[in-house]
């Protein structure tokens, strides 16, 4: 499907910039709600079998 091939590439984008970049938390987010979107994303990267993306994430759930 088409609409999903511009969505995988843009959380790759956006997950690999988690990786390279300078970049912040939503303010108003905790530390839970920070949590619950790295499994959320992590899981939907996992169905697509996007491991190196999902280590990028792990290692952002490691340093909360």
């Amino acid at each position: 499907m088409m609409t999903e091939n511009h969505i995988q590439k843009l959380i790759i984008s956006a997950v690999d910039a988690m990786k390279t970049t300078e970049w912040q938390w939503p303010p108003a987010w905790n530390a839970k709600m920070k949590l619950k979107f790295l499994d959320d994303i992590n899981n939907w990267l996992l169905e697509r079998e996007l491991y190196e993306q999902c280590e990028i994430l792990q290692n952002l759930k490691n340093e909360l």
